[in-house]
Formats: structure tokens, sequence, C-alpha cells
């Protein structure tokens, strides 16, 4: 159905969709629109136009990949497009130069005897220098703590001993000390007792234990 020239100039509708279009356009859109043969033919040519458009594009990052592609880290070959954004350009290169980084790597010494390990994580080569270890450091630690006991108490003994005292007396009494006997404070030195003859007395083993820093 044709509009007359008062109601559009220059233009025609669609006989069968009443959509207006140009004198020279409206054969193309009935054909390609509303018959069997047109419908197909247009999806054929829709078809091969994005094809093409999805080559170019494809070709167009091709393009841009080769100018600055990225090496493999292992055997320094260009690595495949699929696989960009990966560090390998194969599974078997990523694998060699883990084991060759591993291998290079050197092995560290026992702890406790001193050998190589066999492998390069771990302490110890085996349970038994573990437990060995564990038991010295217990050790060290324990006589660690008696060194500063002892460095302690001689200080306070060297704090608390008079000017006026007769030294020699001191260390014959200690040396004359029976078997069994022990040389104890009367009043402990932790207690402000000093370092003094009078002080001194003559306890057996199980007795000094007993008395420890107390006053009797």
């Amino acid at each position: 159905m044709y509009l007359s020239p008062d109601d559009y100039l220059g233009k025609c509708s669609c006989i069968v969709c009443r959509k207006i279009k140009s004198k020279k356009g409206i054969h193309s859109h009935y054909h390609i629109t509303h018959t069997e043969l047109g419908k197909v033919q247009h999806k054929a040519i829709s078809a091969r136009a994005a094809q093409a458009a999805g080559k170019a594009t494809q070709k167009k990052f091709q393009d841009l990949y080769a100018a600055n592609p990225q090496y493999c880290q292992h055997c320094n070959q260009v690595i495949p497009q699929k696989s960009h954004g990966t560090k390998f350009c194969s599974r078997s290169c990523a694998a060699t130069w883990r084991n060759t980084r591993r291998s290079k790597k050197p092995r560290s010494a026992c702890l406790y005897c001193k050998k190589l390990l066999t492998s390069i994580r771990g302490k110890f080569c085996n349970n038994i220098c573990s437990s060995q270890a564990k038991v010295k450091n217990t050790t060290d630690q324990r006589k660690i703590k008696r060194k500063l006991v002892q460095k302690r108490y001689h200080q306070r003994i060297r704090e608390q001993t008079p000017d006026n005292v007769d030294r020699k007396a001191i260390r014959e009494f200690y040396k004359n000390c029976p078997e069994g006997y022990e040389v104890d404070h009367i009043i402990p030195i932790s207690k402000g007792g000093l370092h003094s003859l009078e002080n001194l007395q003559y306890l057996t083993i199980r007795e000094n234990r007993v008395k420890s820093n107390k006053i009797f």
C-alpha cells in the first residue's frame, strides 16, 4: 500500500508490516524481512560479516602479541598466545625449572650431629637427633640458670662480708669440714646474714637441705 505524495513525499510503506521506507529501500526490505529466501540469504551474509569481524579482531590481537611477546623462563622460547600470562611454555619446562632450583639449593647440616641432611627441608637427620637436641637444650638451659643463681649468691657473699673478717680462718673452716657435712650460714645470706666465722656452722647434707634459707 503506497502513501500519497501529500501524506509523505518520496516514502512508501511495507505491504506486510506497514513500516515506512524510502522507495529505493522498500524492495530490499520486503525481500530480506518477509520472504524465506531473503531471510536465509540475510543470515548467511550476517554470519559471514560476523566471521570476518572476528577474524579481523583476532588478527589485531595476534599482531599486538607478536610485537610484545612473552618468553618462557626456562627455555626462553616464545609462549603461545593462548597461554600468555604464564611463566612457562609447558608443564615440563615448569617442572624442570623448579627441580633445578631445588637441586642448586645447598643442603644444611643436622643441628645435633652436624651431618649433611638428605633433604632440603628439616633441621635434624632423624628423630634420635631431634630428641637428643631437645634434651641438650634443656640441660644447657638448666646449667645457665644454675650459673646465674650461683653468680648472684657469690655476689651477695662478697657484699655481705665485713672488712675486718679473717678470710684465712674462713678458708680453714671450709677446708676442715667433716665428710658427710656441709658448711651452712646460721642466718642465711638471703636473709641478711654476714659471711663471717661467727655465722658459720657444720650441718649434715640432709639437715642443710631441710634448713634451706630458713632461720631456726
